[in-house]
């Protein structure tokens, strides 16, 4: 199986329901940093996507209070230039340091 035809396996499987919002998550992750900029994306990473809100990891409380304050220029960004259709934003510095769980 070539890769291009393992691209279209992902594309098709995201277009499901149940998948769409892991297809809309990893869009996220990899176009962060052209979205909020190579200094705020060192600083932040998105972590989870639940319910049409984007959870946001954060290096420390003040970049949290930061980037709550620009979350709606963020939260603009990232519907129009990704097309989706995002309500919120939330920043927490308390899953920078957590493992994933498996």
């Amino acid at each position: 199986m070539s890769l291009d035809a393992l691209g279209q396996v992902f594309h098709q499987l995201e277009q499901q329901p149940a998948w769409r919002r892991r297809g809309q998550f990893r869009r996220i992750l990899g176009n962060w940093s052209a979205v909020v900029g190579p200094a705020v994306a060192r600083q932040s990473r998105p972590v989870r996507l639940e319910q049409a809100v984007l959870h946001v990891a954060v290096i420390n409380p003040m970049w949290a209070q930061t980037l709550t304050l620009e979350r709606l220029s963020i939260l603009k960004k990232l519907n129009q230039q990704l097309g989706l259709n995002l309500s919120d934003l939330r920043f927490s510095s308390g899953d920078w340091f957590r493992r994933p769980s498996p």
